[in-house]
């Protein structure tokens, strides 16, 4: 994965906008888009991601936007939780951001 200068608002706080790096290696045809982090940078990224996993200044920020995500300490947790959550098949439909929560599960 490169990581070109972005162009967005966000660049002169974050270095780097995610979101903008994960759309450029789209279109991910159908598949879910998995975002985890923990701080501001995470954020743009976040706000459009299928599924999230965030801790720390993370999932304060989405607590405050109203942004559903796992809350998650490891990877293994991460794991448990996709497991559980995403079928079998690799081409899984996209869903629609729910908003308006807190911590999914």
């Amino acid at each position: 994965m490169s990581f070109p200068s972005s162009e967005a608002e966000c660049r002169s706080t974050c270095g780097l906008c995610k979101r903008e790096a994960i759309a450029a290696h789209g279109p991910f045809n159908g598949r879910l888009v998995v975002h985890i982090g923990d701080g501001y940078s995470d954020l743009c990224a976040a706000r459009q991601a299928d599924i999230v996993f965030a801790r720390a200044d993370l999932a304060r920020f989405l607590d405050k936007e109203g942004i559903t995500y796992h809350a998650f300490e490891d990877f293994f947790e991460v794991i448990r939780v996709l497991d559980a959550e995403t079928p079998e098949t690799p081409e899984t439909p996209r869903r629609e951001p729910t908003g308006g929560g807190r911590q999914a599960g």
